[in-house]
C-alpha cells in the first residue's frame, strides 16, 4: 500500500472565513489532479491542527479501503508516462527530493514519454524497456541520459510493486546502457594555459564571473557554493572560507541549500585570493551604493543588489568569457567552469598534497572518491613522471 496517495495535504489558515482548513490533493488514474477541502471547528491552532491529523488519517484509510476494493486495477491501466509522473508529484508532495532533483526528474519524463507512451504499465515489459533504451540510443542520445531514464523508470516500477499495483518489476533484471562518455578524462588546465588564464583575468577589471572564477581555482569550490558565499564566510584571522550553502536549481527556480553531502566544511585561503578578495570587496561595495544598496555580512560575494548569482548565469557568462580568451583544457576543450575545480584538485596531488587533505577540501565523501576521480589526471605530472623513469633508466647504464 502506499504510504499516501495525497500528493499534497496542506493545512493553513482562512482569513476570510477566519477558521483553519485543509486541503488534500491527488491525481486520479488518468493523471488529473483532485482535491478536496474541509473547514474546521475548532478555533486553536493547535486543536484544528488534530482534527485535521483525524481527517486525513480517516480519508487515507478511505483510500486503502478502495485499494483493498478493486481500485488497483485501474491504476494498473495508466499510461506508463503517466504512472511516473504521478510517481514523481508523490515524491515532490512528501519532500524528500531536493527540487532540483524533482526538476531533472520531470524533465527525464519526456524520454520515457519518447517510446513507451500508450503502454500500459500492466504490460510493461523487459523486453520493451530494451528496445526502448536501444531507441533512444539510437536516436543519439547518450548513454548518460538514456541510463537516468531508465533509472526513473526502475524506481517508479519498484513503487508500484510497494503500492500492489504491480506483482514484480518487470524490469529488475536488466541494467542500463555502459555509460560511454562523450569526453573521456578530467579536462583540468596545465601550467601554460593556467598561467594565461590567471594574467588574462588580472589585467582585466574585476567582476563577478572572474571573481568567481578564481575563487574555483584557487579553493575548488563547485559552482553552487560560489554562489551561496557571503562576506561572513570569510574567516581572515584563520585564513579559510566556510562553505555554509550553496546555490541550487528546482522545478520553480533557484533557492539557497545545504552544502553538498549536508556538511560545512573550511577551505584554506591563499594570501592571493584574500587580496583579489579585498579589492572586490570595495568594487562591490561602490555597485552596491550606486544602486542604491548597500553590503552587509550577509551580501554575496559575487551577488548583487538584487541578491546571489545564479549557477545558471555564471556557467553562461564563464561560457563567454572563456571562449573569448581561447583557453583550453588538458581535453583539448575549452573548460567549464567545473574544470576549474578539477584544475584545482589535479594541481594539488601533483604538487604533492595528500588525497585526505584534498578530499575535505572538495568536500567528497571519502578520500577514494577522490583518489578514483583525479588519479594520474594531471598532464605535467605525467610528464614529469616520463623525465623521472628516462632520467633512472640513464643512470642504470652508467
Amino acid at each position: 500500500m502506499p504510504e499516501s496517495v495525497f500528493t499534497n495535504k496542506n493545512f493553513s489558515y482562512d482569513k476570510t472565513r477566519k477558521k483553519w482548513r485543509g486541503k488534500l490533493i491527488w491525481r486520479d488514474a488518468d493523471n488529473k489532479r483532485h482535491w478536496i477541502v474541509r473547514t474546521f471547528q475548532q478555533s486553536g491552532k493547535r486543536a484544528a491542527y488534530s482534527e485535521f491529523l483525524q481527517w486525513v488519517e480517516e480519508e487515507e484509510e478511505a483510500w486503502r479501503k478502495k485499494l483493498t476494493e478493486g481500485d488497483i486495477s485501474e491504476i494498473s491501466r495508466m499510461n506508463v508516462p503517466d504512472y511516473v509522473s504521478s510517481f514523481i508529484d508523490s515524491k515532490e508532495g512528501a519532500k524528500v527530493l531536493e527540487p532540483a532533483t524533482i526538476k531533472s526528474y520531470r524533465s527525464t519524463v519526456k524520454y520515457i514519454s519518447n517510446g513507451l507512451d500508450g503502454v500500459e504499465l500492466r504490460e510493461l515489459n523487459a523486453r520493451m524497456v530494451n528496445d526502448w533504451m536501444a531507441d533512444l540510443l539510437s536516436s543519439g542520445l547518450s548513454s548518460l541520459t538514456v541510463g537516468r531514464a531508465y533509472r526513473l523508470l526502475k524506481q517508479a516500477c519498484k513503487n508500484a510493486v510497494f503500492d500492489g499495483v504491480l506483482e514484480k518489476n518487470p524490469i529488475d533484471a536488466l541494467k542500463p546502457p555502459k555509460r560511454i562518455n562523450k569526453n573521456p578524462g578530467i579536462n583540468s588546465i596545465d601550467i601554460a594555459e593556467r598561467t594565461r588564464l590567471i594574467e588574462s583575468l588580472n589585467s582585466l577589471e574585476l567582476t563577478s564571473v572572474s571573481v568567481a572564477a578564481l575563487i574555483a581555482l584557487y579553493t575548488g569550490m563547485r559552482r553552487g557554493e560560489v554562489c551561496g558565499l557571503q562576506w561572513r564566510d570569510l574567516d581572515k584571522d584563520n585564513r579559510v572560507i566556510w562553505i555554509r550553502r550553496a546555490v541550487s536549481e528546482g522545478q520553480h527556480g533557484h533557492y539557497l541549500k545545504s552544502p553538498k553531502t549536508d556538511k560545512v566544511r573550511d577551505v584554506a585561503l591563499p594570501d592571493t585570493l584574500l587580496g583579489i578578495l579585498t579589492r572586490w570587496k570595495k568594487i562591490q561595495a561602490a555597485n552596491l551604493a550606486n544602486n542604491l544598496s548597500r553590503q552587509m555580512n550577509d551580501t554575496f560575494i559575487i551577488g548583487d543588489a538584487i541578491g546571489y548569482y545564479s549557477p545558471t548565469r555564471l556557467t553562461k557568462e564563464w561560457n563567454s568569457l572563456v571562449k573569448l580568451l581561447g583557453i583550453k583544457g588538458a581535453e583539448g576543450r575549452p573548460p567549464t567552469f567545473h574544470d576549474l575545480r578539477h584544475t584545482w584538485a589535479t594541481m594539488f596531488l601533483a604538487n604533492g598534497g595528500d588525497v585526505k587533505t584534498a578530499a575535505s577540501n572538495l568536500g567528497h565523501a571519502n578520500a577514494a572518491m577522490t583518489l578514483n576521480i583525479y588519479a594520474s589526471a594531471d598532464p605535467d605530472a605525467k610528464r614529469r613522471a616520463a623525465d623521472i623513469v628516462e632520467a633512472a633508466i640513464k643512470e642504470n647504464r652508467r
